[in-house]
């Protein structure tokens, strides 16, 4: 019968699965026990992530306004700091940010409702660090963050925390839309309620930071510029002069100015340094300034402007007469006149025009540099 075969089998089963007896006389010997094992933990070894250095609830606190309602940030770049951000990316830094609110919808634009919370890391610049800026003048103002001293200011634009923690220079940000009017979000907080929030923000990056092993924080980084400092091939006087139609002899100067050249004396300056950008400065009679910002080998950074949420709004594509793939330009999107800051690559470098007429200038740019 089938049921009696079955059994047949599991007994054959069991059989073949139990222990084989012991001979007659012999003892059985006993189980030998396996040793005991000691869990080694893995090294963590991946790169450091923005979540990584600050949860989400150290984020949502910095940022919410008087109303006290918790709000849910999201990863964002303010568009007045998507330059410096992508150069701190361009030289192995870590640009963190977050907003609520509508967000920033023009360069400068202080109007509408946003806050935005910022997180720079620039490693092995803890030699370098300088205290943040109140006003024109470095900041006096001291808090002590689990033992690092950390330089603090308020004013118009935000709230600022500054310090050298293990080798890296690490600078927060608070900014908000309309500040200056007495209107913001933080508007009828307490004294000191945004500033301490910020506070705990950096209490929290700073014991992840100093504790994290070197391989942690070595983000990609660029290759620098290793030539001069030089406004000339595509940078020559004339072409730029011409390009604005302006004649040579109201030109009173166009310079150099070096990042390298100068003590860094905020995180932005020593960003540049490390990137060994430069700018050309045309100064003219009846025109006005002209700056050319250059930094070689940074094309790539342009990307980083303007691949999140707001940037993608804030800056527009522009055609530029004589450029090829896989060079770009973008341009900021602006209201209130001419002047729009233009953004552009020839080759490896990644150009920044601040003028009257900045289409020309690039395009005078491109044309002489080929």
């Amino acid at each position: 019968m089938p049921s009696v075969a079955l059994s047949a089998v599991l007994l054959v089963a069991r059989t073949a699965c139990a222990p084989p007896a012991a001979e007659p006389g012999v003892q059985p010997s006993a189980p030998v026990s396996a040793p005991p094992t000691t869990s080694v933990p893995t090294p963590v070894t991946a790169l450091l992530a923005c979540d990584d250095l600050v949860g989400a609830d150290a984020v949502a606190a910095a940022l919410t306004g008087a109303d006290g309602i918790r709000p849910t940030p999201v990863a964002a770049v303010q568009p007045s700091d998507a330059f410096e951000s992508a150069l701190l990316g361009g030289v192995g830094g870590l640009a963190c940010s977050w907003r609520v609110g509508e967000g920033q919808r023009l360069l400068g634009d202080a109007d509408g409702d946003w806050a935005y919370l910022q997180l720079d890391v620039l490693p092995g610049a803890a030699g370098q660090w300088q205290p943040a800026w109140a006003g024109d003048m470095p900041s006096t103002e001291t808090v002590d963050i689990d033992g690092v001293s950390a330089s603090v200011s308020q004013g118009e634009t935000g709230w600022q925390l500054s310090a050298p923690v293990a080798d890296n220079w690490v600078h927060l940000t608070v900014r908000a839309s309309d500040l200056m009017r007495g209107t913001s979000r933080f508007a009828g907080l307490p004294e000191g309620t945004v500033a301490g929030s910020l506070a705990d923000v950096a209490a929290e990056a700073f014991a992840v930071l100093a504790a994290a092993a070197p391989e942690r924080l070595a983000w990609p980084a660029l290759e620098t510029r290793s030539g001069e400092a030089l406004c000339d091939g595509g940078l020559a006087e004339a072409g730029i002069a011409a390009a604005l139609q302006i004649d040579p002899v109201d030109v009173r100067s166009y310079t150099a100015t070096d990042a390298r050249a100068s003590t860094p004396t905020s995180l932005q300056a020593a960003v540049h340094a490390a990137a060994g950008s430069f700018v050309c400065e045309l100064a003219t009679d009846g025109f006005g300034m002209t700056w050319i910002t250059v930094v070689r080998g940074f094309a790539p950074a342009l990307g980083a402007m303007n691949d999140g949420p707001d940037t993608a709004a804030a800056f527009a594509p522009i055609a530029l007469e004589g450029a090829v793939p896989p060079e770009e330009a973008i341009v900021a999107v602006r209201d209130d006149g001419p002047r729009s800051p233009l953004y552009f690559t020839v080759g490896s470098t990644l150009y920044e025009v601040h003028s009257d007429g900045a289409q020309s200038v690039a395009e005078a740019i491109i044309a002489q540099t080929r």
